[in-house]
């Protein structure tokens, strides 16, 4: 499991402060509102920066562009309520991705199982750890 999740353990709540309260708007903005959808349009709202400035300077600041971090947190938040057991469609529909197949290819693409597949090992792990 550390192996497959290796990639993502990376913490990016705890990313340091933005040079730019305006990144750190937009960043906020893509945590509070991660269930949402959100585009670019909104993120350019948020921050005064145009589009292509915006996807830019994101990009130098946080290391992925303002989807790929947004599909970030939500991969993480998906993680956490599957090993809690809920199931992947209620899970897809809580932390916006648009149906449980999306929240599947995303999943696949990130952890190389199933969210089905993750749920069950967490299930597995639980009963096998004393209490």
């Amino acid at each position: 499991l550390l192996e497959r999740l290796g990639g993502h353990l990376v913490d990016t709540t705890a990313a340091a402060r933005p040079a730019s309260p305006a990144l750190a708007r937009v960043r906020d903005l893509l945590h509070e509102h991660m269930s949402a959808n959100i585009g670019l349009d909104e993120l350019v709202d948020s921050s005064g920066i145009d589009r292509f400035r915006l996807t830019r300077l994101f990009q130098r600041e946080f290391g992925t562009s303002p989807h790929a971090y947004l599909v970030r947190l939500r991969l993480r938040a998906a993680r956490r309520l599957l090993a809690a057991g809920h199931t992947p469609a209620r899970v897809a529909a809580e932390v916006g991705f648009a149906d449980q197949s999306h929240l599947g290819r995303w999943f696949r693409r990130a952890y190389r199982m199933t969210p089905a597949a993750y749920r069950r090992m967490c299930a597995r792990m639980d009963a096998h750890t004393p209490d």
